[in-house]
């Protein structure tokens, strides 16, 4: 999914342009991509303790290990006028579509 900056909403500009949030086939393919740069944050218990030894070595990931309970949750506008209340935008497929 890849959010980018709403330049009409009325507070403060965000300190980014855009988020990816990008799913990976498994666990071994994210922690390479991981290694390679290409991510800059895992989430909550992305890398197992199988795998945290090699990760940690890598001079150019920092590991944080926090405990305690935590909760992520993505939300949409779901308002009227938006194009989520279109039937085909909210469609999951696996072929990319001109949705607008």
């Amino acid at each position: 999914m890849w959010l980018v900056t709403n330049e009409d909403y009325w507070a403060e500009r965000p300190y980014v342009d855009e988020v990816v949030f990008r799913l990976y086939g498994n666990l071994e393919i994210m922690l390479m991509a991981s290694q390679r740069g290409e991510i800059d944050v895992l989430g909550d218990m992305s890398i197992p303790s199988s795998a945290l030894e090699d990760v940690e070595a890598n001079p150019d990931i920092k590991v944080e290990i926090v405990p305690g309970l935590s909760q992520v949750w993505l939300s949409f506008n779901l308002h009227k006028d938006t194009p989520l209340q279109a039937k085909n935008v909210r469609h999951a497929s696996t072929e990319r579509q001109n949705l607008w």
